[in-house]
């Protein structure tokens, strides 16, 4: 710190397309270790799948794809299930370290 006169490095991460970026299989077996009740586990479970995408240019359609990885953006559940997937980030630190939803300060 400067009062000390010891060096002060910060990281900023922005992870790029964070929400988009979260495995459904991943994040269920992390919220299985957390004991969280099996009926909401199915729950979460339901809610994340069967989703698909594709995408429309001038009423033409490309092939539709399905998702498997993500937390539903503009959805209350989204950003709690990515905070619970990044939850032990920390664990592998050595230094201090802050998260703020999709961003980290190390």
């Amino acid at each position: 710190s400067l009062e000390s006169s010891f060096q002060t490095d910060v990281i900023v991460l922005d992870f790029s397309k964070a929400f988009d970026r979260v495995p459904h299989q991943q994040l269920m077996l992390k919220l299985s270790l957390l004991c969280i009740d099996p009926l909401a586990l199915s729950w979460i479970n339901c809610f994340l799948a069967n989703r698909f995408r594709y995408t429309l240019i001038e009423g033409h359609h490309s092939a539709t794809h399905e998702v498997v990885s993500c937390v539903p953006q503009g959805s209350d559940l989204g950003p709690l299930l990515f905070l619970i997937f990044i939850n032990n980030l920390p664990s592998g630190i050595s230094s201090s370290i802050r998260l703020f939803a999709d961003d980290c300060v190390l």
